[in-house]
């Protein structure tokens, strides 16, 4: 379920980025979705 979750965050965050067009939701989308393969 987590994992489903964690989509639906990320699916409603880039919404609500495109529509209100917010530098900071911008920002918090793309460090949503940052590669961090080095970190694991």
């Amino acid at each position: 379920m987590n994992i489903i979750e964690s989509l639906d965050a990320i699916l409603l965050t880039a919404i609500e980025t495109k529509e209100s067009a917010d530098e900071d939701d911008l920002e918090i989308f793309i460090m949503l979705t940052s590669d961090r393969g080095q970190l694991m």
